[in-house]
């Protein structure tokens, strides 16, 4: 969110982003907003004030085993991709195989901005991820 426009209770979103609803509506009948301290008021929200260093953390007290019996370790994540192969029309990605790895802890990304195919209210992301059972 980049702004707030009092006198006629409107958001302003950032467009570099990522999409807040299908086509860019302003409009959609719903949207997410981050890192607002004001906001942590449930269990395992945060708020990461860059200026003072410090992460606010609304610890999830009802989940088995919660009480944190010794200091807890927090890394941040940076990386978006942790394998990456592009296939093309003349070269396609087939016949990829990975195996005993395990990967881990990436950034968030469902936010990033991303693609609209059709007229429609879907989008597409240009990246996936797999799991084994």
């Amino acid at each position: 969110m980049t702004g707030f426009d009092r006198a006629n209770d409107t958001l302003q979103f950032d467009p570099s982003t990522g999409g807040q609803g299908g086509e860019g509506m302003t409009r959609a009948s719903q949207w997410y907003v981050e890192n607002v301290l004001e906001e942590v008021d449930s269990a395992e929200e945060f708020f990461h004030d860059l200026a003072a260093g410090r992460l606010y953390y609304d610890f999830n007290a009802s989940a088995p085993g919660a009480a944190p019996s010794e200091p807890q370790v927090w890394e941040a994540t940076t990386t978006r991709a942790l394998l990456s192969h592009v296939g093309t029309k003349a070269r396609p990605a087939v016949g990829l195989t990975v195996r005993g790895l395990t990967l881990r802890d990436t950034l968030r990304t469902d936010l990033d901005p991303h693609g609209m195919p059709s007229g429609g209210d879907w989008a597409l992301q240009r990246n996936g991820a797999a799991s084994s059972p």
